[in-house]
């Protein structure tokens, strides 16, 4: 093929391009892709359902990039093992399969070590390969063009050290694309703020271009596709356009709905729509995600005002008490800080919450809290100030403990680990944020009458959103909360509820997790240390 004829990436994807079982790319069926293919703008966005070819066009062009502009690319995947999975299930075959890529990979000693490694030499160019959770492997890259693969199961605070890649560049391409999740977070959210194309066709009887809806369009009885104007039925993958409806954006961005998924029959939606209504919300927010392409929230995922007014009685903070009071403290721009007074085995109360600028000093810190509530345990996000932790440890010996969400599976009956050496908590983060909500909703966390004169406070308790999402290596369902704004007073009050529960002794922790409204609040004397071994 001519060298111009390659240097055009929609002509070298169909002139190169084999997928990962040998096939070529099918344009005739998924005519919605071939705008997709030639579009090349600087910044563009793909929220898209599952199985619609997304990931193809993402990793060719990146292979593209390499081989003809002799650029590096920096792929991001949430986690380094999906990307091992990804470059070996769907990379690896189609280089070896193209006579052509084998010839621009001619691997040398050095190149087969490297590329253990995350990288890639294609060409002159370079693709590198990292998860999203390890920061330190992605400062280490700098890029023309930049992939975030599944968006919404990005380590949020990483990202920014993603993006940071391309300063000095001269390219600066970016490609985000993923199936999304809640309304107004990762993938839509980027959406929105695109020129937001819609997939549209037209009706072959009355002419009327119209993107297809799943609850506008489909005759749910006779099982097609009709037009919104006439009512005649509509060949959904016909030809079509993409259409923006918001222009003025300069950034592209593509929705891609599940109803041009060829492969997938209308019988089919209809079918996995009426057993998802049938089988709750899990079922339902899979349908939305994975087979419409849409963001879908449910009333009842996260706390709404009523249940926080629930937990209102009559007494105002700040109060001054100084028996039995715990703190928990959130690290951000500033420390949300939540202090609670622990009632009885079951119930706390909020005496105090609100932000301080400073760990230690006299005056609007951590310390001053401490003393004026004299607090007998305080559990505090360990990341990113860990030295300041430290220091506040030091200054209050065996009352502060530094907590992290690590990402190991917890047993059913451990969702924390104390750790009395390094005096730091290691939380299951799901779980403790649903023991939080779950005391909230059976009101076993008392808020003062004038909660809401504290700033952000009802806001942060429902800013986060429980999801349940498919563990793509197992098949699981797995839970977790996604943050929509500011949740630091929601996080401070699950480590005030993890600081007090110090004080009770002696209930396992697996009677409360099955029978929460009976038991106690779990702690670490639960478990006793002789030797290092864990005895009853």
């Amino acid at each position: 093929m001519k060298k111009e004829k390659l240097s055009n990436y929609f002509d070298w994807v169909k002139a190169i391009w084999l997928t990962s079982r040998g096939n070529l790319l099918d344009f005739t069926n998924r005519k919605y892709l071939v705008g997709i293919y030639q579009d090349q703008f600087q910044n563009i966005v793909f929220m898209k359902a599952g199985q619609m070819g997304l990931s193809e066009r993402a990793i060719s062009e990146a292979v593209w990039i390499a081989d003809q502009l002799n650029a590096v690319t920096l792929y991001c995947f949430p986690a380094q093992l999906q990307l091992q999975d990804f470059v070996q299930a769907r990379l690896n075959p189609v280089l070896n399969a193209s006579e052509y890529l084998r010839a621009r990979i001619d691997k040398t000693e050095d190149d087969k070590r490297v590329e253990k490694l995350g990288l890639k030499r294609i060409g002159k160019g370079y693709i590198y390969f990292r998860g999203s959770q390890n920061p330190k492997q992605i400062v280490s890259v700098d890029s023309d063009c930049i992939f975030l693969d599944e968006r919404d199961r990005f380590d949020d605070e990483n990202v920014p050290f993603i993006e940071k890649r391309l300063l000095a560049s001269k390219l600066k391409w970016r490609r985000e694309l993923s199936t999304p999740t809640i309304p107004g977070f990762g993938i839509h959210n980027s959406y929105l703020g695109s020129d937001q194309r819609v997939w549209e066709i037209p009706c072959k009887k009355c002419g009327t271009w119209q993107e297809i809806d799943f609850f506008k369009h489909i005759d749910f009885e006779n099982k097609i596709v009709r037009c919104e104007q006439c009512g005649k039925a509509i060949d959904r993958f016909s030809e079509g356009r993409w259409t923006p409806q918001n222009p003025k954006s300069k950034i592209h961005g593509y929705k891609i709905s599940g109803i041009y998924n060829p492969t997938v029959t209308v019988a089919d939606l209809v079918a996995k729509y009426n057993n998802a209504q049938l089988s709750g919300f899990s079922a339902l927010q899979q349908f939305f995600n994975q087979d419409l392409g849409l963001p879908y929230e449910v009333t009842g995922q996260s706390l709404v005002q009523s249940e926080l007014d629930g937990c209102k009685r009559d007494y105002l903070a700040p109060l001054q008490e100084k028996t039995n009071c715990y703190a928990g403290c959130d690290v951000g721009n500033r420390l949300h800080v939540v202090v609670v007074q622990k009632l009885d085995e079951l119930k706390m109360r909020v005496v105090w919450a609100g932000t301080v600028e400073n760990f230690l000093g006299p005056y609007n810190s951590i310390e001053s809290i401490m003393e004026r509530y004299d607090i007998k345990t305080i559990v505090i996000d360990k990341k990113p100030e860990v030295k300041k932790v430290k220091e506040l440890l030091e200054r209050f010996p065996q009352k502060v403990y530094a907590a992290d969400y690590p990402t190991i599976n917890f047993p059913v009956n451990q969702y924390f680990i104390w750790d009395d050496i390094k005096y730091e908590v290691r939380l299951d983060r799901t779980t403790s944020l649903d023991y939080v909500v779950s005391d909230i909703q059976n009101q076993r966390i008392e808020f003062p009458g004038n909660i809401q004169s504290i700033p952000g406070f009802y806001d942060h308790l429902q800013a986060s959103v429980r999801i349940q999402e498919k563990n793509k290596r197992t098949g699981t369902e797995v839970a977790r909360w996604v943050e929509k704004g500011a949740d630091h007073f929601f996080h401070a009050l699950s480590f005030a509820r993890m600081a007090q529960s110090r004080g009770i002794i002696g209930k396992a922790l697996l009677d409360y997790y099955a029978k929460p409204d009976q038991g106690v609040t779990p702690n670490i004397m639960d478990w006793l240390r002789v030797k290092g071994e864990r005895i009853f």
